[in-house]
């Protein structure tokens, strides 16, 4: 498999993710509850999955490979990802701490995370849409073979020493719960 083949499809994963975390989103602008643990199940899910395990392929992996071959860093679409993977660790973060917030009794805390995942299912989204759109494109063009199938091993040796503890289908079930 492709290198940006298989980052596109973590893409539909979080995506996938990212529509539970929208519609979390929406109740509670509505003032619905959500399910216990739900809002901390998704910073988990946004921490080790799509930040450790995607993101850091492609600030690891990826970016360095486009950058060796003449991709430039500054000034280009390889510094725009990274600004906004650094802008959406940082909402993570918020909602980690209005998550806990809120677990530890204060009502404000739902709110704050609500608006924390808002802002960064936002910003996931659109990131998303540029890599899919403009950047992996891009990679198909300046990666040569063998440093694509290279990434692809390194894809792969990393997805395997992380097995599945990170996969998403606990999250995806609670679509019935929610919205």
């Amino acid at each position: 498999m492709r290198p940006t083949e298989r980052l596109t499809q973590e893409h539909e994963k979080i995506l996938s993710v990212l529509d539970v975390q929208a519609a979390l989103c929406a109740d509670i602008r509505r003032g619905k509850q959500p399910p216990a643990g739900l809002c901390e199940q998704i910073v988990t899910f946004m921490r080790v999955f799509a930040d450790d395990r995607h993101h850091h392929k492609e600030e690891d992996l990826l970016f360095p490979a486009l950058e060796r071959a003449g991709l430039p860093r500054d000034g280009g679409p390889v510094g725009v990802m990274l600004h906004e993977h650094e802008i959406g660790r940082a909402l993570i973060t918020r909602m980690a701490e209005a998550a806990e917030r809120w677990s530890a009794g204060d009502v404000a805390g739902l709110a704050a995370f609500g608006t924390a995942a808002a802002e960064h299912a936002s910003l996931l989204r659109a990131h998303i849409e540029k890599e899919n759109q403009i950047l992996f494109p891009m990679a198909e063009r300046f990666l040569d073979a063998d440093t694509k199938r290279d990434l692809a091993a390194q894809f792969e040796a990393r997805d395997a020493a992380r097995g599945d503890r990170d996969r998403p289908g606990a999250l995806l079930a609670e679509r019935a719960h929610i919205g």
